[in-house]
């Protein structure tokens, strides 16, 4: 077969691919007749083309290009919340307008072709006035350190706009589970958001209606033409409507950008571009771009098809006897559909436990996104991702339709799409059938770290059908028993489903009988084979933890089978927390002394309302100096080890790259941080912990210079296995590595005849989790340095930073103007960052700035101590 190749020209607009080889006869030719992306930001036009690299994140495309600093990142997988921005589209199929919100470190610009963007600034501003929402949340104490509050509040308007309709405070809380606060509590933001539903408590409303001034004093824009603020401003009555939008309605929804980004419109289209990639060359097809988020894109990818608009793979077919969904429907899509299949029809009443289930999956800027084609493809690259929609398609016996570039489709089960070759084929659609009414049970559970936003520890779903006239469960049937979390290869329980038919699972003997069959057949992995999802594989989700849980899932789920049956001390068993548990609420109690007012009357936060307008500037948002630069750092992979060699050379020889500095390079003293032990600034002969820094690449912006460190090899020798548990550590005898602390002598002698107890207490280390990476930025001046560092400890980042590059402290200028959450990490630990940019920029005599990864603060700068005691009583 020969090997078609991409034309690298573009004519009149039109970009026309010639095929060749094996479907010449089925694929003629491909015209995609546009060579440019555009959409608008905050009501003005923006049109992206070769000169922006593919791959750009939309967060960094508003914040550099656009200007528009109040759009924040820090995690940049779609976890916290920070990079919220408002879009409206049209659906491709139904021409629905939809306003939803995106986490825009995740969406690559390219995908925005048509796109209406809001930013924080496009909502409100001290100029134009600041939105109810705004204003609201700054008035009723919504914020604190206000780095999350820009996101909170696009988060909370984008919800309320796509939802004209009136939502419950339930639904409003549910919507705030991509956006965290380390600050706050989370209080004062849900008793903001909720006072915009249309049921909120009596507690809400007054504090609403206390402030009611407060709330709308501030938003200059009309409500309805001439009417003042009404506190309900929307999206086509706000400040900045889209003098584009006329624009916008007219790209071409087929496209060729830089010759290797396509936009297409039809499954044709997509296998035409397939037979033109050479087979040693990558392509990724895009939807909703949300993967990266649980797996970093770790090679270069060469060429993007973007398929989200492509009709075939967005249109669904309801019938009373099949409901077809197209690959490319978003989980958000899905979730209504289901819900409206499960009121209509009583066959595929079913379908609203999906529903149920997929309000744990992720989140709503996420499943707004995200398909489902899209996260079958993460469970078909790493088996080991405990998907939860693999699990539920799987369970309730979904099929996929799959197409080949011949045009040949095959029907085949989600567990026998994970052993299929998926190389230039395309899941076109997924079937689901009906199921009848009280012949079946069906049940699914996710048992994860924290309530929402996170993957399953272990997740599993149960289908069983029972003879309706037996009290006792008699399984009928072979039944869908599907665990994720256990292994890469473990989909079923298969010795349990064929043994298990015939028998009752109410009867004891024959549950004790399909407990034991199942305890055989459940063979955790590791934690470590299992945990690459997870910033650091927990100890606690070990192989016999996840073992345990599984079987406990399946107790839950017989449990639950009947309340009749089962006695009334163990029904309990089969509810779970998340089912149970009400809305959020709480009150907050503040006494003043009315006597001394106004001096202690209080007063929302001074600078409240430009956090919650993202007007207030972090370093981060500084404007660029002229020659500014950007330092990320190379950490060891291992350790404690000698290190044998450091090989820069491929990186150096990237474009943007200007330096590596390593230990030698360090004017002063190697020390970063000198408190209880003097900490290195870089690595010299030997590490002592994977994670220690060993160097940093200086570069003209933080993507090549973090693409340019993947790039440096390190060899090791003389490896040795780390010791990081505390309590061998303690129980080795090594004084060297702990330190002690409190100890409790007897005040009294034991009597005679009573009981002593002894024992041990671990606490685990923590992550601190600020919201605002660890950053500074080191400018050179005529009398020394200029260093703008997010820190909780000025003079300590003063004299480290003078120690570092050999200045005395007074030539060392220290400024923080804000710090977006600290929590104590932002004490010593803020050094790093700030005496890393100030060697490097002393090496360059350069303005350099240092804005830490999640990866590097999460494996580099340490948490929280871990604890071990021992007591005896």
């Amino acid at each position: 077969m020969e090997i078609g190749q991409i034309g690298d020209t573009v004519k009149g607009g039109q970009f026309t691919l010639q095929t060749m080889g094996a479907h010449t006869s089925l694929h003629k030719e491909l015209e995609l007749k546009g060579s440019e992306v555009k959409f608008s930001i905050n009501g003005k036009l923006y049109t992206v083309g070769k000169e922006v690299p593919l791959g750009t994140r939309l967060v960094d495309y508003v914040r550099d290009v656009a200007g528009l600093k109040g759009t924040k990142y820090m995690c940049r997988e779609g976890g916290c919340g920070v990079c919220t921005v408002m879009v409206k589209s049209s659906h491709p199929v139904t021409k629905e307008e939809l306003v939803y919100s995106v986490n825009a470190c995740l969406v690559f610009v390219q995908m925005c072709n048509g796109w209406a963007i809001t930013t924080i600034e496009g909502l409100g501003s001290k100029k134009h006035g600041y939105h109810t929402v705004q204003s609201r949340l700054a008035n009723m104490n919504g914020t604190q350190c206000g780095y999350c509050s820009p996101g909170m509040v696009m988060a909370m308007q984008s919800f309320l706009e796509g939802h004209k309709e009136k939502v419950s405070k339930a639904e409003i809380e549910a919507a705030l589970g991509g956006n965290i606060c380390r600050c706050t509590g989370y209080r004062p933001i849900l008793d903001t958001f909720q006072s915009f539903a249309s049921d909120p408590s009596e507690r809400v409303k007054q504090k609403c209606l206390d402030i009611e001034d407060l709330c709308n004093k501030d938003c200059k824009k009309p409500c309805n033409g001439e009417k003042p603020c009404n506190g309900n401003c929307s999206f086509e009555g706000a400040e900045f409507v889209d003098a584009s939008a006329l624009e916008l309605s007219q790209v071409p929804c087929s496209v060729a950008l830089n010759d290797k980004w396509f936009i297409v419109s039809t499954v044709e289209e997509i296998f035409q571009i397939f037979d033109m990639i050479p087979d040693d060359q990558n392509y990724m097809l895009v939807a909703g771009s949300t993967a990266h988020g649980v797996y970093r894109i770790r090679q270069p990818i060469v060429y993007f098809i973007q398929i989200n608009n492509v009709t075939t793979l967005r249109k669904t077919d309801v019938t009373p006897d099949s409901l077809v969904m197209g690959a490319s429907t978003t989980l958000t899509e899905a979730m209504d559909l289901f819900d409206k299949m499960s009121q209509k029809y009583s066959q595929f009443k079913y379908l609203s436990i999906l529903t149920d289930h997929l309000n744990k999956v992720a989140h709503h800027a996420v499943r707004n996104v995200g398909t489902i084609g899209g996260n079958l493809a993460i469970k078909h690259a790493h088996p080991e991702f405990p998907s939860d929609l693999f699990l539920l398609l799987e369970t309730v016996g979904a099929t996929l339709t799959i197409r080949e570039s011949s045009g040949l489709e095959s029907t085949i089960s989600p567990a026998e799409f994970l052993q299929t070759n998926m190389n230039k084929k395309l899941i076109i659609s997924i079937t689901f059938s009906p199921k009848t009414k009280g012949t079946y049970y069906l049940r699914t559970f996710k048992i994860m770290p924290r309530a929402q936003n996170a993957h399953a520890i272990v997740n599993a779903g149960f289908l069983f059908n029972f003879d309706p006239a037996d009290k006792m469960k008699k399984v009928t049937a072979p039944p869908c028993i599907v665990y994720g979390g256990i292994s890469s290869q473990f989909v079923h329980a298969t010795n349990l489903e064929q043994q298990v038919v015939g028998k009752s699972l109410l009867n004891q003997e024959d549950f004790k009988s399909a407990i034991n069959i199942l305890s055989a057949e459940l063979k955790p992995s590791n934690s470590e084979e299992i945990g690459s999802i997870h910033l650091t594989p927990e100890p606690e989700f070990d192989a016999t933890y996840r073992k345990n849980l599984a079987l406990s899932l399946f107790y839950k789920f017989v449990l639950g089978l009947s309340k009749d049956e089962v006695s009334p001390k163990y029904i309990s068993g089969a509810q779970t927390i998340q089912d149970e548990r009400p809305v959020s609420d709480g009150q907050l109690h503040f006494n003043t002394d009315k006597k001394m007012w106004p001096l202690t009357k209080p007063i929302p936060k001074i600078d409240g309302l430009v956090q919650c307008a993202g007007e207030a500037e972090y370093v981060n948002d500084i404007p660029r100096i002229e020659g500014e630069l950007f330092a990320a750092v190379l950490m060891a992979d291992r350790g404690p080890a000698k290190i044998k060699s450091i090989d820069a050379s491929k990186a150096l020889k990237q474009p943007g790259v200007h330096s590596f500095i390593t230990a030698k390079d360090i004017p002063g003293k190697n020390i970063m941080v000198e408190l209880n032990e003097a900490e290195k600034i870089f690595a010299e002969d030997e590490v002592q912990y994977a994670g220690q820094f060993i160097g940093a690449i200086i570069a003209d912006n933080i993507q090549t210079a973090t693409e340019a460190i993947e790039l440096i090899k390190v060899t090791y020798s003389e490896l040795k296995k780390p010791q990081i548990s505390l309590r061998k550590i303690v129980e080795s005898g090594n004084t060297s590595r702990v330190k002690k602390g409190a100890e409790i002598t007897a005040t009294t002698v034991k009597p005679p005849g009573v009981h002593k107890f002894k024992g041990t207490v671990e606490l685990g280390g923590q992550y601190y989790y600020t919201m605002e990476p660890q950053t500074a930025l080191c400018v050179p001046s005529e009398d020394g340095v200029d260093v703008f560092a997010a820190s909780q400890w000025v003079t300590l980042v003063q004299e480290m930073v003078a120690g570092a590059i050999n200045l005395s402290n007074n030539r060392v200028n220290v400024k923080t103007r804000r710090v977006g959450g600290g929590y104590g990490s932002k004490l010593s630990r803020s050094c790093f960052p700030a005496v890393i940019a100030a060697v490097c920029s002393s090496n360059i005599n350069k303005p350099v700035k240092v804005v830490m990864p999640i990866e590097t603060m999460s494996s580099g700068l340490g948490r929280r101590y871990s604890i071990f005691a021992t007591y005896e009583v």
